[in-house]
């Protein structure tokens, strides 16, 4: 049976989103039978057409894997290379459990800003990442701050209820206004305040973005659960391989 292309590629775990596979496109990377392809609406049957990125043979039919990471500031969570940018990717070893052709079909899925540190989770389940990525889910995520000044009861009010913040998406900026949150105080002092934020979107840069809009500037920035799935005791800059009914902790109703 006949596919889309960005359907296959996605299921892979090559890519988690469109923009990401309208890139190799555009970058003329991906190939089907040695030819280049030069549209995501292609359509092949994956069990008897050769996908190839860069000349790596693709294989949508993998064992799923699943890595949780705790992700350093300094780099950047995508299966696409840039140059000159530290990749998350770069971090996982191949051994026993993680083989060259495993490391080739896993991607991170969603993203954390590169001065954003914390969990992250690499798969190439392309139905879990694409649930935790689909907003309809509302896949919460839970993080700590440390933002500079004192968040008082009006601006935390003003961020649990939904705040207008600017998003930019190739050069244009429009205004959207966020869902519901949760937001506890953990502690603070006189210039700075330890906070918990419960978000159930992504968008980017989302929270820094929440907090410039009341003048409050995020510090330091740290994802600790996707849902009821949580980092534990693992080191920054490393991971660990979960068994899929850890993994699948990140879409299980809240509490």
């Amino acid at each position: 049976m006949k596919k889309r292309l960005y359907n296959v590629l996605r299921k892979a775990g090559v890519i988690n989103t469109r923009s990401d596979a309208e890139r190799l496109i555009r970058e003329v990377r991906v190939k089907v039978d040695g030819e280049v392809i030069r549209s995501l609406e292609f359509q092949l049957n994956p069990r008897k057409r050769l996908i190839t990125i860069d000349d790596r043979l693709i294989r949508s039919m993998q064992k799923s894997t699943y890595i949780v990471m705790n992700k350093p500031k300094g780099y950047i969570t995508s299966k696409i290379r840039e140059q000159g940018r530290k990749n998350v990717m770069d971090l996982i070893k191949t051994d026993s459990l993680i083989t060259e052709e495993i490391k080739k079909s896993i991607s991170p899925v969603g993203r954390l800003d590169m001065d954003t540190e914390g969990l992250i989770l690499i798969t190439n389940d392309g139905k879990l990442a694409h649930k935790i990525l689909q907003p309809n889910h509302e896949v919460e995520k839970t993080y700590e701050a440390m933002i500079w000044g004192i968040l008082n009861d009006e601006e935390k009010k003003k961020l649990e209820n939904g705040i207008i913040i600017e998003l930019e998406e190739n050069g244009v900026i429009t205004k959207y206004k966020t869902l519901s949150c949760k937001i506890r105080i953990i502690n603070k002092d006189k210039n700075s305040c330890h906070l918990e934020i419960k978000i159930r979107e992504g968008k980017k840069r989302q929270i820094r973005r929440m907090f410039d809009k009341l003048n409050h500037t995020v510090m330091e920035l740290r994802r600790v659960k996707i849902g009821a799935l949580s980092l534990g005791k693992i080191e920054l800059g490393k991971y660990r391989v979960v068994p899929k009914e850890e993994a699948y902790k990140t879409i299980k109703p809240q509490p």
